[in-house]
Order: structure tokens, then C-alpha cells, then sequence
């Protein structure tokens, strides 16, 4: 399988560049890669947050029948970046914060 961190880490930087992101939403899609594992507030079992995304990125890739390698990965996430960040947001609502915002 391939790596998904580093191509989700150059997609988010050239949408920013690009202006398909805000500086918020960089950031928000920047704490992931900081912070990848979170604590469900109620359970308090370790939840991996880009694991969720690449999870979903791959399954809504297959949907659309495309293959899944770096090309697509990284046309796919430049794409739906607003569908992701509502992934990250309905994530971060039910996870404890990163240690910086305790």
C-alpha cells in the first residue's frame, strides 16, 4: 500500500498555495500530521485520525472506480479537500484535543 502521509502532506500544501485552502483549513489539515493519534472522549481508546482519512479517501477513490496510486490519491484530496475537512471536523468533535490545547 502507499504511504499516505506524505502525498496527503504535498496535497495540502499545494492547495494552500494554489488557494483551495484556506490558512485555517491548512492548519486544521496540518494538526492531523501533528497530532495523528487522539483519545475518543468517551471511550478513551487511541483513535488514529489519518488512518480515518486515508480509509476514506480509498473507499471513495474505489467508489469512482480510479486506481488507487499517487496520481489519483493526490488529484483526489486536491479535489474534495471540503469533504475531508468535514471528516477531520465530525473526528475532532468526539476526540480529546492535542496536547498544545490542554
Amino acid at each position: 500500500m502507499l504511504k499516505f502521509k506524505p502525498i496527503y502532506r504535498i496535497a495540502a500544501k499545494q492547495s494552500f498555495k494554489e488557494g483551495l485552502l484556506t490558512q485555517d483549513e491548512y492548519d486544521k489539515v496540518l494538526e492531523t500530521l501533528r497530532w495523528p493519534v487522539r483519545t475518543h472522549k468517551e471511550t478513551k481508546t487511541p483513535i488514529r485520525v489519518l488512518d480515518a482519512i486515508q480509509t476514506f479517501v480509498y473507499l471513495e477513490l474505489e467508489k469512482e472506480n480510479k486506481a488507487i496510486n499517487w496520481d489519483a490519491i493526490l488529484q483526489w484530496l486536491k479535489e474534495n479537500w471540503l469533504t475531508i475537512l468535514k471528516l477531520i471536523i465530525s473526528l475532532l468533535v468526539i476526540l480529546d484535543p492535542p496536547p498544545k490545547e490542554r
